[in-house]
């Protein structure tokens, strides 16, 4: 984007010292193509942005219903990180110790 916007302004200094007129004709093409890949882009991110929110419900609706265990005397922990690992539930219990990994699948749309 950078790059774009010092080629557009590199040009409009070029026509303002040569004093020729604005030229739409030349920069349409190039913006609406860079507004379709943006689109594109976008559209290929909100897929990406809709997994990770379901993810993240995912995890929080498992971590609700763990929560639960505190009053049979468990311990319960959420999102411990380390180096190059995250846990995503941890628990202390009676009967021992336990690790959860979250796993969030969607069923298909139709």
């Amino acid at each position: 984007m950078a790059i774009g916007f010092l080629l557009v302004t590199s040009l409009e200094w070029w026509s303002y010292y040569t004093d020729r007129r604005p030229q739409p004709k030349l920069f349409s093409p190039f913006a609406l193509g860079l507004l379709a890949f943006v689109a594109w882009r976008f559209w290929r991110l909100r897929l990406r942005f809709h997994a990770l929110h379901q993810g993240i419900e995912g995890e929080r609706a498992v971590g609700q219903f763990l929560e639960r265990l505190r009053e049979d005397g468990y311990h319960v922990f959420h999102d411990l990180t380390g180096d190059g690992f995250n846990i995503d539930h941890f628990l202390i219990g009676p009967t021992g110790i336990f690790t959860l990994e979250t796993r969030t699948w969607s069923k298909p749309v139709k």
